[in-house]
């Protein structure tokens, strides 16, 4: 069976660990973030309504432009790998403090800064999870086994989507499944371990303060076509998977009354409806078309759904543009 596997997919004699530990990482990593997704907005339309969810995805990108420049700095002199699980285990106590603050401090204002933080973290973590899995293989093995790993991602859909429709009523409600995301978080902060002890990688991650500068980042986007239409690609896919979520707040959040647990069990079960279709089509039609048609032309028949949980748009950009 495991023979078979390996020949469907490709994998050849010395990738089968990296492949698995890359799966895995990016698949956890999916998961959590799917997860806090589903807690996040529970809990703030139930405190704020559906409009406010305009006001404080504005701020997500304020946070993240000064939490990017700390983090390279410390990538740049400690090295990406210690940054990277630190920033993970970092991740898995605040959930923990999160967890406490709501069951003992709760205010209207903590699910606001949950929900930024959130955001922030489903940026920062798959980054990390594809930069890792980038780094362990070259071009050619690259364009055979992404499709593989980035089934991962979408089976990480499906397990958090999963545990969000399931556990919500039993556990008692939205914030008790914070203990359920600190301990996801805290799985893929020993997953990369591992792979760090088992695996040795091919590229290096190290980034240098220098080559991530805003300014020449924006330099050379401006100055390559082929980056313009990139960057004018992921912005207006940003406004439409932007708006689109906002009207599906707006339905569900009437429909449910804004109450917190309902809505998370429903946020659940739509991604682990949508997770079961992407994973399907990742496994058995993404892998194949990387290998016949290339990155190119793949990545245009992908499915916007397929693409919110597989490889995000700030890493092919990062890639570019340095």
């Amino acid at each position: 069976m495991v023979a078979r596997l390996r020949r469907y997919f490709d994998i050849r004699p010395g990738e089968g660990l990296p492949v698995l530990l890359s799966f895995s990482y990016i698949g956890v990593v999916i998961a959590s973030y799917v997860l806090a997704r589903a807690i996040r907005s529970g809990l703030f339309i139930q405190a704020y309504g559906p409009f406010a969810l305009v006001y404080v995805a504005a701020a997500s990108p304020v946070v993240l432009s000064l939490f990017v420049p700390a983090y390279t700095i410390l990538a740049a002199r400690l090295g990406s790998r210690l940054v990277t699980t630190a920033t993970l285990l970092f991740f898995s106590l605040n959930v923990l403090v999160f967890w406490y603050a709501f069951n003992h401090e709760p205010t209207p204002r903590l699910t606001a800064v949950f929900y930024v933080w959130v955001n922030c973290f489903g940026v920062i973590a798959p980054v990390h999870a594809w930069s890792y899995a980038s780094s362990l293989f070259d071009t050619r093995q690259a364009k055979r086994l992404f499709g593989l790993i980035g089934s991962g991602a979408s089976l990480g859909a499906i397990v958090g989507g999963f545990l969000a429709r399931m556990l919500v009523e039993p556990l008692g409600g939205s914030t008790s499944l914070l203990l359920v995301l600190a301990f996801l978080i805290m799985l893929a902060t020993i997953v990369v371990t591992v792979a760090n002890v088992r695996i040795r990688r091919r590229t290096s991650m190290r980034v240098s303060v220098s080559s991530v500068r805003p300014m020449q980042t924006a330099r050379a986007i401006a100055k390559s076509p082929y980056l313009r239409l990139i960057a004018a690609t992921i912005f207006l896919t940003a406004i439409v998977t932007q708006w689109t979520g906002l009207q599906l707040s707006l339905v569900t959040s009437r429909h449910f009354n804004s109450e917190a647990t309902a809505l998370t069990r429903f946020n659940g079960t739509f991604t682990l409806a949508l997770g079961i279709v992407s994973f399907l089509v990742q496994l058995f039609a993404t892998s194949q078309a990387l290998r016949k048609f290339g990155l190119a032309v793949t990545g245009q028949l992908s499915g916007p759904g397929e693409a919110d949980i597989s490889c995000p748009p700030q890493l092919l950009m990062t890639r570019l543009a340095g």
